[in-house]
């Protein structure tokens, strides 16, 4: 089934005026010159009646007297003053006595005249109450042939000046209708495509139209608040998304990552290494005594140690590094990739120094100085999976921490690692 063509608005009213206008200007001026051709020709036949009785009471005499000459001049005058075609007397035995016939100046057009309305009328001559002739008289219908053709003429004038009326009409519709419609529909098409709900639309001089744009901003006004608070509420769930996804990764309290974020890092990490033939290491730390430190200071002391530890691994390592807690006291750092192997002693060294050089402040102006122990594995050469490499990193953590409390004992066989907890738990930078 085909899609029936749509139209403008203007062409529609542009249509529907003209239409409009036509029939009603055809149906006037048909109900005027028919009226006034009706009104004409009952004229014309009353006064061509008129006309017959004075011909009648004027040829009596010469009808008596059967007079042709002079009845024939009787007839030429009066055709000639009344503007009648012909005129003739017949006796009562149908025999012609006299006739005229008036020479039109328009021959063809009095011919087609008399074709289009033959206008006829008899009158009877009479003696003594007796009918003696009769008088036959042609009316020129020249004039109801002009009065038509006028007629007919006003009708296409009007229809002419009817069709430039409707034309000068319409732009001015045009103007103040469909300019307002016109600008409106733009207006909320470039709503739509731009969703820009913050525009309005323009007033217009027309009450209904300007009564349409202030709904459609209305509306968009709500559009708009509504699309605020949608806005809102999903800034504020993906902000809570975002803080449960930190949660749910990370370590509440220090805020680096949590034992199961950090394996899966760690193995899709060593994943990616291998794929890539590259290399990664492992710091496994441990802070010497931090027991001491709870059991001294307090938990909120050692919650303090804990959070500026983590701040100062973060300031020793690379954004794509990742610090994570394991529980308690025990921290790994992940560096991928590692690009020269020596580059895990020096950012162990680079910790300890931190450690040592600036103590930890914990409030009532006490500051420590902690020691702590790490231990260094690395992939591919000391595991080949993230349970490995903790294990392999945890070992050598507790072979350094061994170190440093027997230090002339000779140290097993153990990962390549060194040890970081050569100082002791002191309070303002002296020893305990």
């Amino acid at each position: 089934m085909s899609t029936p063509r749509s139209s403008s608005l203007a062409s529609v009213l542009h249509r529907a005026q003209l239409r409009v206008a036509l029939v009603a200007l055809l149906t006037v001026g048909l109900l005027l010159s028919c009226s006034s051709f009706f009104a004409l020709r009952a004229s014309l036949s009353h006064n061509l009646e008129l006309v017959g009785r004075s011909i009648s009471y004027s040829v009596e005499a010469a009808v008596m007297f059967q007079d042709a000459e002079a009845t024939r001049l009787v007839l030429k005058n009066i055709v000639d003053r009344e503007g009648l075609n012909e005129a003739r007397v017949l006796l009562s035995n149908g025999t012609e006595l006299a006739a005229y016939h008036r020479a039109s100046q328009h021959s063809r057009l009095s011919r087609l005249a008399r074709w289009l309305f033959p206008m006829q009328a008899s009158s009877s001559v009479q003696l003594d109450g007796m009918e003696v002739a009769r008088v036959e008289l042609q009316s020129d219908s020249v004039a109801l042939l002009l009065t038509l053709a006028w007629s007919l003429g006003a009708i296409l004038l009007g229809i002419l000046l009817t069709a430039l009326t409707v034309l000068w009409a319409s732009r001015r519709i045009e103007h103040i209708i469909l300019d307002p419609l016109l600008a409106l529909a733009r207006h909320t098409r470039a709503v739509r495509e731009e969703r820009a709900y913050s525009r309005r639309a323009p007033t217009a001089q027309v009450k209904e139209i300007d009564q349409l744009g202030a709904d459609f901003n209305a509306l968009l006004a709500e559009v708009q608040a509504n699309e605020a608070e949608l806005q809102r509420r999903h800034e504020a769930l993906r902000s809570d998304h975002d803080l449960l996804s930190f949660t749910a990764k990370h370590d509440a309290l220090t805020g680096a990552a949590n034992r199961a974020y950090f394996e899966q890092e760690l193995q899709d990490s060593i994943t990616e290494a291998q794929l890539k033939n590259t290399e990664l290491a492992l710091l496994f730390l441990d802070a010497d005594k931090f027991k001491e430190v709870n059991d001294r200071y307090g938990h909120d002391a050692g919650d303090k140690v804990l959070v500026e530890l983590v701040q100062r691994m973060r300031a020793n390592v690379r954004d794509s590094d990742l610090v994570g807690r394991l529980g308690g006291d025990e921290f790994v750092i992940l560096l991928r990739p590692l690009r020269h192997s020596s580059d895990a002693a020096r950012i162990q060294q680079q910790l300890l120094t931190s450690l040592r050089e600036t103590p930890i402040a914990i409030g009532a102006g006490i500051s420590l100085t902690l020691s702590a122990s790490i231990g260094i594995a690395a992939f591919p050469k000391d595991g080949d999976s993230a349970e490995n490499l903790l294990r392999t990193a945890d070992l050598a953590m507790y072979r350094e921490k061994s170190m440093a409390a027997s230090p002339n004992k000779s140290p097993s066989p153990m990962p390549s690692s060194s040890h970081a907890g050569l100082g002791n738990l002191s309070e303002k930078g002296a020893p305990l």
